[in-house]
């Protein structure tokens, strides 16, 4: 273990640590533990209380046996920006230069409080010339200085500082095919998606969903508060508590008295406190589930967003690893939802790990062993060692020039001071036509720099408004879409009080929600011939049909009761388009129809008659 490393993921929760052989391609797994990040410790993946966090380390550290004093971290953060860009082919030697210049186009922030970084996604060809493809980062310095601070707290020496989203790529490399893989690395609070083609980065991306929600919902649970979050994760990785198939249990529905009915049905079964202990677990299983609706979500989003670019060769298989990779039923829940073949990544080829790893959860440490392996460049240049070498050799290299430039005779010393003349005269004509537009250009630089900081606000805004415009859109539309045309009933009522003739009465009356059934009684041929031709002109009603007429004469005194019944078909809705539902996901808007069931909630009957008795119809 003479080259080994403590490799260190710190999660909001949970800090990841492992003992592991240092940039090797098959390196030995000593040691894998973890302990809980202290309330407090750690914002956004920077450290907060290095002092009290580092004596922390360091005594968990000894108390695991890990001797070594080199550390390695995998760095989890939003505050770490990416950038997908595409750049000439050069050498490598020529990469950071040419990166380092265009750094402002990138991140249009104050570069000097960032360190930049970089990783070769591969080659791509635009306009016949090859280009190069590079995930280009740019790291807070001051969230990188915390790492150190930690660090001397602790009693450790740096060796890397890497990107979360790079540590795994060593790993699940050696574990993914030629296909187009999604990879998933799921942490507490966050998730990375990784898209491989080839084994190749084609898309990266993070998501502010994780495990957290899971395990809270495990927790909350447990109304004895006696369930930790030790717990609730074990809990999750033993038993099956994300199953779609679960309902919500019915006594939500019941109102005030749905304790009583929980009583009720545990005495009639063997065992009262079965039934009732089925019911929590059901309730139980349906909101762990719920809660991986935003997850899931976010997942088809980033999937869809990658297939309609790439629609020669989409997603075909999805790998789950992190923290909350082995939760039991989440694959099953994610491949149902974006059907895609879905595995778990609970193996690590990469690497050897000792008997008592084995038995672990390994894919909770994949970032601390694949950052041991091939971090990327986040170490800032003030701390690097190699770099402050090299630039100390290149100063000394530089004098050492100088000093054999003044060695010669008089000769090549008078034609050394022409040159420099003639250069200096040379250079200042140069300048003095060279210096005004670049002025010019560097004024109007620094004004639309300063511009797009102070209007980089409103994209996040817009970028809000438009997801809540589009949220709300669709729920408005599919609320429409169970509009029932007995909704209306009142207005229809409204309609006979305006438009029937006074003298006309009405003895029966039923609706639900496709007719209304109406019994008439009136004196004569003429008024009913009246009061069908009112019906067929209301604006609530798409067609009448008349039945069981009949026309009596009273021989006592000779008046005429002509008595008929009307059935009238309500009006459809109006009708919604597919293009109003925007983004909502259904598979086909053909089969998607409204089910309405004449149930009592919106079946209204009023039936009258001359003796009080109705007359249903």
């Amino acid at each position: 273990m003479a080259n080994s490393v403590v490799s260190v993921d710190i999660g909001s929760t949970t800090t990841r640590i492992v003992e592991i052989d240092y940039k090797r391609n098959n390196p030995n797994v000593y040691k894998c533990f973890s302990i809980p990040t202290p309330e407090g410790a750690i914002d956004d993946g920077q450290i907060l209380d290095p002092e009290g966090f580092g004596e922390l380390l360091k005594q968990s550290l000894t108390e695991n046996g890990v001797k070594t004093k080199k550390a390695v971290y995998s760095i989890t953060s939003s505050k770490i920006a990416n950038r997908e860009v595409i750049v000439p082919k050069v050498k490598e030697r020529s990469l950071a230069p040419l990166v380092n210049a265009k750094a402002t186009e990138y991140f249009p922030v104050d570069m000097s409080l960032y360190h930049l970084a970089y990783n070769q996604m591969g080659e791509v060809e635009e306009d016949g010339r090859k280009q190069l493809k590079m995930l280009v980062l740019a790291a807070p310095k001051d969230l990188l200085e915390s790492y150190y601070d930690l660090s001397k707290a602790a009693g450790l020496s740096i060796e890397a500082l890497d990107y979360a989203g790079n540590s795994i790529m060593p790993v699940i490399r050696a574990d993914v095919g030629e296909d187009v893989t999604l990879v998933i690395k799921i942490d507490e609070a966050s998730s990375v998606l990784t898209v491989l083609d080839s084994k190749k980065i084609t898309l990266q991306r993070n998501i502010t969903y994780g495990s957290d929600s899971v395990v809270e919902e495990v927790v909350a649970a447990d109304t004895l508060g006696g369930t930790s979050y030790d717990d609730a994760l074990k809990l999750l990785r033993l038993q099956k508590l994300i199953d779609l198939s679960v309902e919500e249990p019915v006594e939500k529905k019941r109102g005030p008295g749905r304790r009583k009915k929980i009583e009720e049905t545990a005495e009639e079964s063997e065992s009262g406190v079965s039934t009732e202990m089925d019911l929590r677990r059901q309730r139980l299983i349906f909101n762990v589930t719920q809660s991986l609706d935003m997850f899931v979500g976010s997942v088809t989003r980033v999937i869809d967003y990658y297939n309609s670019r790439n629609t020669e060769r989409p997603i075909t298989k999805c790998l789950l690893t992190g923290m909350g990779a082995d939760f039991v039923g989440l694959d099953q829940m994610l491949a149902s939802e974006i059907e895609t073949e879905v595995r778990v990544l609970d193996t690590v080829s990469c690497a050897k790990l000792a008997k008592d790893v084995k038995k672990i959860s390994i894919g909770e440490y994949i970032a601390c062993i694949g950052a041991s392996i091939d971090p990327m460049d986040l170490i800032p240049p003030e701390h690097d060692k190699r770099k402050a070498g090299r630039a100390k050799a290149a100063a000394k290299e530089g004098k050492s020039a100088k000093g054999g430039l003044a060695v010669g005779s008089d000769q090549m010393a008078v034609i050394g001071w022409v040159l420099l003349g003639v250069g200096v005269v040379a250079t200042g004509a140069l300048l003095a036509l060279s210096l005004l537009p670049y002025n010019q250009a560097k004024s109007k630089n620094t004004a639309l720099t300063t511009e797009l900081n102070s209007l980089m606000p409103i994209v996040d805004v817009y970028n809000q408004y438009m997801d809540k415009q589009a949220l709300y859109n669709e729920i408005s539309t599919i609320y429409n879409m169970t509009n029932t045309r007995n909704d209306g009933l009142r207005n229809f009522v409204d309609e006979m009080e305006a438009k029937l003739p006074s003298q006309s009465r009405i003895t029966a009356f039923t609706s639900d929600g496709l007719t209304v059934n109406l019994s008439f009684e009136c004196s004569s041929k003429e008024e009913a011939v009246n009061i069908v031709n009112n019906l067929r002109s209301f604006d609530s009603l798409a067609m009448i049909s008349v039945s069981q007429y009949s026309d009596t004469i009273n021989e006592e005194d000779m008046t005429s009761k002509v008595v008929f019944s009307v059935t009238g078909t309500y009006k459809l809705p109006d009708a919604v388009s597919i293009n109003q539902l925007g983004t909502t996901n259904f598979e086909t808007y053909d089969s998607f129809t409204v089910d309405v069931t004449d149930t009592a909630a919106d079946t209204e009957t009023a039936e009258t008659t001359e003796e009080g008795e109705g007359e249903e119809q």
